[in-house]
């Protein structure tokens, strides 16, 4: 599949930033595959933006679905990384 290696790459290096700002994302039951689906959403809108934007009828290419994915990403995610943390602290 062509950008294979980017996409795991990509899931290596975010995995490794987690790490780096929340030392105890260990501990979290199942955060393994939550980081997972984080990047896995993300590479699909991304991918599939023609899909997702005709899905959403947004066009793809505007500005208005790169805010669109950015709103949703962190609506969905970061209330779950503050949480980490601040469970740090």
């Amino acid at each position: 599949m062509p950008g294979y290696a980017y996409i795991t790459e990509y899931m290596q290096n975010s995995q490794r930033i987690i790490e780096q700002r929340i030392t105890n994302w260990k501990t979290q039951p199942l955060f393994g595959t939550f980081l997972s689906s984080v990047t896995l959403l993300v590479i699909s809108y991304l991918g599939a933006r023609e899909t997702i934007g005709k899905v959403q009828s947004i066009d793809p290419g505007s500005k208005e679905y790169d805010e669109f994915v950015k709103n949703t990403l962190l609506s969905l995610f970061q209330p779950f990384f503050e949480q980490l943390r601040q469970s740090e602290q």
